[in-house]
């Protein structure tokens, strides 16, 4: 009987080791799945800042379209302005010359070229 309860006691320790070797093995599993899971909350929050940088990207994108637009629409109106400057350049220089040659009744002409 007693080698029967020595076998008992050695299966029993036995089973304690094993049993422990499979706690440990469990949360050493429990450890990684917790760490894989940090990584997915990453990874996740990473495809979250970059589906927002796509988007701040794509509103850039169209305010330099729009700057660009606008930046034409100035250049057109600067030069309805540089033209019309020169028109009236060439009038003022136009009636210098016609009241230089009016002569006495063209002196009334000559202020406009005064400045």
């Amino acid at each position: 009987m007693q080698d029967s309860t020595s076998e008992t006691t050695s299966q029993t320790e036995d089973a304690s080791v094993s049993i422990n070797q499979i706690s440990e093995s469990s949360n050493k599993v429990a450890t990684m799945l917790s760490s894989m899971q940090n990584i997915l909350k990453s990874s996740h929050n990473g495809k979250i800042i970059a589906k927002n940088a796509q988007d701040k990207s794509k509103q850039t994108s169209l305010s330099i379209s729009k700057l660009d637009s606008e930046s034409d629409k100035i250049d057109e109106i600067i030069k309805i302005i540089s033209q019309i400057a020169f028109q009236t350049n060439i009038l003022s220089l136009n009636a210098a010359v016609e009241a230089s040659t009016a002569g006495e009744v063209g002196k009334g002409f000559a202020v406009v070229l005064k400045k």
